[in-house]
């Protein structure tokens, strides 16, 4: 076997232990509900590094835990700690895709681990929906919903260009932006967001979301920048639900952290762009599918004045102002009923 393969594997699996909340929320989620999966068969999608499965069997009492891993190299992983960890006879990895292969039989429960990057470059969602033909009655999915959001953001690596230990490499950062433009950037990249409102632009239940939902996402999109300042492109991030599991939260619900977590991926403008204080920033921005794992994106300005401002906008032009300061006033009547 390549050890490059399992190398790089690894280093992708290291850097979410590190960053991404999941695995440390489904703790949560079993000291939540520590039944939840006791005795219970358990479908995880995506195995990974094996980590979930291994938890749902040892900490979570699964009586049976199917994983489901495209990757030879993370296949043998899997099965060599599972052996390491006792639970050979729990847990069962299954090569390919769900929706290519057969689970031995029906399960109680679907985890899968998520990031927004996946979202637009792996075949998540497909893999759910074809998941859910061997979900039981009254089963439960985690997680079980998902909000995407779109904000502002600026890009330390593009920023460090600029001054690079005092030496300026602007010519580089051109070459940076020419490739990563117009393309989804996975965040090992650190970004900032930008201080301005947030839009969202896709909201998914698994328990009955379709393929069309994610084959084509199509927005306008109206930013006000509430800062003067450097904006490097649009930050992409997701925050899921768990109703109806427990009411504990799977991610931060906050939609606007000052730092992203590696959750996150980014649109890179192909130059940067300056704003002003309340300045109004659009795009039309489109998601189209062309195959599994894959999308075209297609990012386009808009003229503020192109597109329609939501009432109680605070962009500095003059109908968002004047219509701003008329709710401000307590004797006005504002009817949109027209």
């Amino acid at each position: 076997m390549d050890w490059d393969d399992r190398y790089e594997q690894l280093t992708k699996y290291k850097a979410k232990f590190d960053k991404y909340s999941f695995y440390f929320k489904l703790k949560e989620i079993l000291t939540d509900k520590p039944d939840l999966l006791r005795n219970k068969t358990i479908l995880n999608l995506q195995g990974g590094s094996g980590w979930i499965a291994l938890y749902c069997a040892l900490v979570g009492g699964a009586s049976k835990v199917y994983t489901v891993e495209n990757s030879e190299a993370m296949v043998q992983i899997i099965k060599g700690c599972s052996v390491e960890n006792g639970v050979k006879d729990k847990v069962q990895v299954l090569k390919g895709n769900v929706k290519d292969i057969v689970i031995p039989e029906p399960v109680d429960g679907i985890i899968f681990d998520w990031t927004t990057f996946s979202v637009f470059n792996d075949s998540f969602h497909e893999d759910i929906i074809a998941a859910r033909s061997y979900m039981k009655n009254g089963g439960f999915i985690i997680p079980e919903s998902c909000e995407i959001y779109a904000g502002l953001c600026q890009l330390t690596t593009c920023i460090d260009f600029l001054n690079a230990k005092g030496i300026t490499m602007k010519s580089v950062e051109q070459i940076y932006r020419d490739k990563c433009s117009n393309k989804l950037f996975n965040t090992g990249v650190k970004s900032k967001r930008f201080n301005s409102n947030v839009q969202k632009l896709v909201e998914i239940n698994f328990y009955n979301s379709t393929k069309d939902e994610l084959d084509s996402v199509k927005h306008e999109l109206l930013f006000v920048a509430n800062d003067s300042g450097i904006v490097d492109g649009i930050s992409i991030w997701c925050s899921f639900g768990l109703s109806g599991v427990t009411n504990k939260p799977l991610e931060n619900t906050d939609i606007n952290p000052s730092w992203a977590d590696s959750s996150e991926t980014s649109i890179i403008f192909s130059n940067q762009l300056e704003v002003e204080k309340d300045e109004p920033v659009c795009f039309d921005l489109t998601f189209v599918k062309e195959n599994a794992g894959n999308y075209k994106i297609k990012l386009e300005n808009i003229e503020p004045d192109e597109i329609e401002h939501p009432v109680g906008c605070n962009c500095y032009m003059t109908k968002c102002m004047v219509l701003s300061a008329c709710l401000s006033n307590p004797a006005f009547n504002y009817d949109d009923s027209d």
